[in-house]
C-alpha cells in the first residue's frame, strides 16, 4: 500500500509511486494479489473543485493496472476500504 499525499493533484506523483512498486515487484521477483493504492486521490472542497484531475489520475492509474496485469504480477490495483 501507498499514499501520495492528501489532496494530491499531480498525476505524476501516481507513475512515479506505481514505478516505485514495480521497481519492488521486479527486484524480489514479487507476484500479488493486489496493489492497494491507499488515498490522495483529491475530492471537492466548498473552496476548490479540485476533482478536474481525476481523468488523468485516472488514465495513469489504469495505464499501470494494465501494465502490471499484462506481466502477470498483479491481480488487481484498488484504492484501499480498509478506512471506509
Amino acid at each position: 500500500m501507498f499514499h501520495v499525499g492528501s489532496q494530491n493533484l499531480s498525476p505524476e506523483r501516481w507513475r512515479e509511486a506505481l514505478a516505485t512498486v514495480a521497481e519492488v515487484m521486479e527486484r524480489f521477483d514479487g507476484r500479488v494479489d493486489m496493489i492497494d493504492i491507499g488515498g490522495g486521490i483529491p475530492a471537492n472542497t466548498r473552496e476548490e473543485k479540485l476533482t478536474d484531475t481525476w481523468p488523468a489520475i485516472g488514465a495513469t492509474v489504469i495505464e499501470a493496472a494494465d501494465q502490471f496485469r499484462d506481466d502477470g504480477r498483479v491481480r488487481d490495483v484498488d484504492e484501499s476500504t480498509a478506512a471506509r
